[in-house]
């Protein structure tokens, strides 16, 4: 029998959570200027860190974040065993 368990560090999950919540911004889902100028990618650095700093001062941002911890959790997992064999008669 095999037994995997995630340990949840709070701060890391919410993180990551967050970055996958704010992929519906058309800013965070486009690419990054990489090849642009310094100017240009100083521009895109700020828009994205305010967009960041914007959602982690939301009050409630803890909230949808437990829902969707909890929509994650598979809860308690009950073994499945095989069906016992029948004997011929």
């Amino acid at each position: 029998m095999t037994c995997c368990l995630t340990p949840r560090t709070g701060d890391a999950d919410l993180i990551s959570w967050l970055s996958e919540s704010l992929r519906g911004s058309q800013l965070v889902r486009g690419d990054a200027p990489l090849h642009a100028g310094a100017e240009t990618q100083a521009v895109y650095v700020q828009a994205v860190g305010k967009k960041l700093l914007a959602a982690l001062k939301e009050p409630e941002l803890l909230a949808p974040f437990a829902a969707a911890r909890d929509g994650e959790d598979l809860g308690r997992l009950r073994p499945a065993l095989p069906p016992p064999r029948q004997r011929p008669c």
